[in-house]
């Protein structure tokens, strides 16, 4: 029998009881829902922590080899900097402090923690939009830019209000966007200059990391080797990709979340697994007869098989579908109330469309045994 015969025979057998298929459809997308927010919260943890090196305008970042990932603080001296300028090839050296602060909201009294970024204000770190007013207003001394994507716990913030952080008080010269993480509720850029108006002038001695920048077509890997021997300190050289790989790593082994949700994904494999093996097993119990004729007909275990199959591989399409548009207004509504953008890729879909048809096959090898093993006389 020819395989589109095989195929309206599978689908005659799904479409026989349409309540059933109805329910089977929802049970197969709850399935690849679960998958899905797990994968979502898995990949928006790595995402949110790393979206910070997506936007480093740089083609290399230097920083203190102590600083093995980049929730550390470990200092790098200035005069490192300095020396990597110095080296042929790069262009630009920019200092970058990076710290975690205390922003009160202006209306509840209520505090939340905010990362920040300083650096000169003319250097442009960071390929996010951010007009030219505002780098005017970051060259004020006491200036900041706000994240607009931040949190509604920080309260509303406007143009030219003051707000409170660390207990000292900043006006607001504008706004960009960046968006929170699971770590923290917003961020704030400024000045250098105003970062160290209040610290030691030693302090200025040292920065969180620098960006460089280098000629077109410069071989940034030999590039690396001639700085790390210009520069009388243990550094660290990656480029903003090789960065944001090693933070993903760093979260992925480190943070239990990530792990909660790697294992969650699992899971909803599983659960999709017995779910679609409950389906076909009651769907092969209900059709036995009809089963037990085809066997009895002299039609072959490999043919019962594959017949099978055609139905979990019409299942797992058919479940897929609606498994994915509710997902995504699962992630809509989850960035509007968290600010933790799920963002759907090709091969994060493909991934998930794997796992379902996956389940469904090994469900449906699984379930086909009732048939292979038994007798025609027995089925009847």
């Amino acid at each position: 029998m020819s395989s589109s015969a095989k195929i309206n025979i599978a689908v005659r057998i799904l479409l026989h009881e349409k309540k059933r298929l109805s329910l089977s459809i929802l049970a197969v997308s709850f399935a690849v829902l679960v998958i899905f927010m797990e994968q979502g919260f898995y990949n928006g943890l790595n995402d949110s922590q790393v979206k910070l090196y997506d936007v480093l305008n740089a083609d290399l970042v230097i920083m203190n080899s102590m600083q093995r990932h980049m929730h550390k603080y470990d200092m790098l001296r200035r005069s490192s900097l300095y020396q990597a300028l110095g080296v042929e090839g790069v262009t630009e050296a920019v200092p970058v402090y990076k710290f975690l602060v205390q922003m009160k909201n202006s209306r509840t009294g209520d505090l939340s923690e905010v990362f920040g970024l300083a650096f000169p204000p003319e250097s442009n770190p960071l390929t996010v939009p951010i007009g030219e007013n505002q780098r005017e207003a970051l060259k004020k001394l006491g200036v900041i830019l706000f994240d607009s994507d931040s949190r509604k716990n920080l309260g509303k913030v406007l143009s030219g209000q003051e707000i409170e952080i660390n207990g000292l008080s900043y006006t607001v010269g504008g706004f960009m966007k960046l968006g929170p993480t699971f770590s923290f509720d917003g961020n704030i850029l400024m000045s250098e200059g105003t970062w160290l108006r209040d610290k030691d002038p030693r302090y200025a001695e040292q920065v969180s990391f620098g960006l460089l920048r280098t000629r077109p077509g410069t071989d940034i890997q030999a590039l690396k080797e001639k700085i790390r021997r210009a520069v009388n300190e243990d550094v660290t050289l990656l480029t903003p990709y090789e960065l944001r790989r090693r933070e993903i790593i760093y979260t992925t082994k480190t943070a239990p979340l990530g792990s909660i949700f790697g294992v969650g994904m699992i899971i909803g494999f599983i659960i999709g697994t017995i779910i679609c093996y409950q389906i076909l097993y009651n769907e092969i119990t209900d059709h036995i007869p009809q089963f037990a004729t085809l066997k009895a007909m002299g039609f072959t275990d490999k043919y019962l098989r594959n017949l099978v199959l055609q139905q979990t591989i019409l299942l797992s399409l058919i479940g897929f579908l609606p498994g994915l548009l509710l997902t995504q207004v699962l992630y809509y509504f989850l960035f509007k109330f968290t600010g933790i953008a799920m963002i759907f890729t090709v091969p994060r879909v493909v991934i998930v469309l794997i796992m379902t048809f996956s389940m469904c096959v090994v469900s449906g090898f699984i379930a086909v045994k009732k048939i292979i093993k038994a007798d025609p006389a027995d089925l009847f």
